[in-house]
């Protein structure tokens, strides 16, 4: 169905950042959910769902960590972030894996892309955000959106009675928080990723021994590498 349905233009986007930076401390689970793409904005996300994974994120100062487990709850890693170094670390592997921004992977020599860089942003995925995207104001999770929306202008009708216009069904779509301008949920065709925020934990985040002393390790080489007389 095309998307002429949409005759009224959108209220004017409110004034505002797009999208925010996670509170310092924050706290919040991330759902991933797969499936047919959602017709209606409105529902939470359900706790007696299964989903296809769910990670649960804590950042404080400059650390960052994140835990992921699979749809039956199994961990599958715990990942930590501090001073430009990502290091994770997988049920009953030994040793820690360090991803670096600008690294490359050996003997090949191309560039690592398995870093996340969180400096500009907190949310991989919304990236894409323009002013040009904007489409409206929805309610998605119980919580006033905005709403962005890029791909093909396809859409599907509302369900029966519903006051919102036709809500896109493939490409991309995030609602944002209006108010706090955090992330609420990212369709992205079929897959849907629910963000729900919960109280900052009430002590600083602190690296575990082991991240410790891998970060220990890699700082020391890399000083013993500067103090290293050049090759004649």
């Amino acid at each position: 169905m095309a998307a002429s349905g949409q005759s009224q233009p959108p209220p004017p986007l409110p004034p505002g950042p797009l999208i925010s930076r996670a509170p310092d401390p924050g706290q919040w689970l991330v759902s991933i959910k797969s499936g047919s793409p959602s017709t209606d904005p409105a529902p939470a996300p359900d706790p007696r769902a299964k989903y296809d994974q769910r990670m649960l994120v804590r950042k404080s100062g400059a650390i960052r960590s994140e835990v992921l487990v699979d749809g039956s709850g199994q961990r599958l890693l715990d990942k930590w972030f501090a001073g430009g170094t990502e290091v994770t670390v997988y049920p009953g592997q030994k040793d820690p894996v360090i991803t670096m921004p600008g690294a490359t992977i050996e003997p090949e020599g191309h560039a690592d892309t398995n870093f996340t860089d969180y400096s500009k942003s907190d949310f991989p995925g919304f990236e894409w955000l323009t002013f040009q995207k904007y489409t409206g104001i929805q309610i998605c999770s119980g919580i006033p959106c905005i709403v962005f929306h890029d791909g093909p202008a396809d859409t599907a009708s509302p369900a029966a009675g519903a006051a919102a216009p036709p809500v896109p069904v493939t490409g991309r779509t995030a609602y944002i928080d209006v108010k706090s301008r955090l992330p609420v949920r990212l369709q992205v065709d079929d897959v849907a990723t629910y963000y729900q925020w919960y109280q900052a934990p009430a002590t600083p985040l602190t690296l575990p021994p082991a991240v410790q002393t891998v970060l220990a390790n890699l700082q020391a080489n890399a000083r013993r590498a500067a103090q290293a007389p050049a090759a004649p």
